[in-house]
């Protein structure tokens, strides 16, 4: 910039790209409007000022030949076919917008996915229900490396369009692929409502961003607004009933056993005193002892009795639906001679982190 201090206008101004207002204390403009091309005096507000007139210029030439000024053309690349599949499913009635603050107070940024209802999906678009557990599946079995503790692909299809049961995914996703997922049921037991859960699931890369517990809460809320459930039961591994080999399986799923224990206190569960069987799943497949019953109390308007003969219909309406596909009955009776001595009797609730008491002192 060029600046002339002695109230002297320049006999040939240089044309300006751009000019500067300068506003000393205690001073006025005498231009109020501006123009690449035009000079300003800066004038002093009162002849007490100290300053002097100043008028100024811009003295930056154009040093281009005066041609267009090239347009850079920004190459959009077309999205690829997931993330399109994936934004289409927005627009569905099944899918939910879930989006909430981190943190305790909510201080922290927010996360935001979609939940599709995998039942929902089907009854309106079926191949796009079957293309989206298709990309979920992949997610659950990392979560779930052991075959036996997990539903085969063919079995989760089966019980989603089958109408005489609840069994639902809730697939969580954003634009670029599938993060997560949760399988509920509900059942009435008793003239009571408890819903019912499984195979919680997020990606390993996603883990620690607080989608997990967003998830459960949000289900289980859901359930309870929709049903007026009163409880919410749940499987989990049990890390003092498994050998060194069935536990880095579970650790190779990115949770540790232990962990797994802390976190679902934290979500509010509470331990059966009871021992429980996972059937096989599958023709083919194996039992899996190591698992204990949680509860989650829910509506505490209501009282939580639960007695062996609840506790019988929880795992009749976990495991009786697999009946078509998987041999479940001879578990079953395994687990009624198993619940015998609680017939009758309520359960008592414990710490995730207790051992229950048929363990004994030595495996506690």
């Amino acid at each position: 910039m060029v600046f002339h201090h002695d109230g002297r206008r320049p006999a040939e101004p240089a044309k300006s790209l751009f000019s500067v207002n300068i506003v000393q204390p205690g001073s006025s403009i005498e231009s109020a409007e501006a123009a690449a091309t035009e000079q300003y005096s800066v004038m002093p507000a009162s002849a007490e000022s100290p300053f002097r007139a100043m008028t100024f210029s811009t003295a930056m030439q154009e040093v281009r030949d005066g041609s267009p000024r090239p347009v850079k053309v920004t190459e959009r690349r077309p999205l690829s076919p997931d993330a399109v599949f994936f934004s289409s499913l927005e627009g569905e009635r099944a899918t939910r917008r879930i989006e909430r603050p981190i943190g305790i107070k909510g201080e922290g940024p927010a996360i935001s996915f979609n939940s599709t209802s995998l039942r929902s999906l089907i009854g309106d678009n079926r191949e796009k229900a079957i293309a989206l557990l298709d990309r979920y599946y992949d997610i659950y079995s990392a979560s779930f490396p052991d075959p036996d503790e997990r539903l085969p692909f063919e079995t989760i299809l089966t019980l989603i369009e089958d109408p005489l049961i609840s069994i639902d995914v809730d697939i969580l996703t954003q634009q670029r692929g599938v993060i997560g997922g949760y399988q509920t049921h509900v059942a009435e037991i008793h003239g009571d409502f408890y819903s019912l859960g499984d195979y919680l699931c997020v990606d390993n890369r996603l883990k620690g961003m607080g989608i997990a517990p967003l998830v459960y809460r949000t289900t289980i809320q859901q359930r309870r607004d929709l049903f007026g459930t009163i409880a919410h039961f749940g499987e989990v591994n049990d890390p003092r009933l498994m050998d060194v080999s069935q536990r880095m399986v579970d650790i190779k799923s990115g949770t540790d056993p232990d962990a797994r224990l802390r976190f679902w206190t934290r979500q509010g569960r509470q331990m059966l005193d009871i021992p429980w069987i996972q059937p096989a799943t599958a023709e083919g497949l194996s039992t899996v002892d190591y698992m204990m019953l949680t509860v989650h109390h829910i509506d505490h308007t209501k009282s939580l009795r639960l007695t062996g003969e609840i506790v019988q219909k929880v795992w009749d309406a976990y495991y009786l639906p697999l009946a078509e596909v998987a041999p479940v009955h001879e578990t079953r009776k395994e687990m009624e001679r198993l619940l015998a001595p609680y017939q009758g009797r309520e359960i008592s609730l414990l710490p995730l982190t207790s051992p229950r008491s048929f363990m004994g002192k030595a495996q506690g």
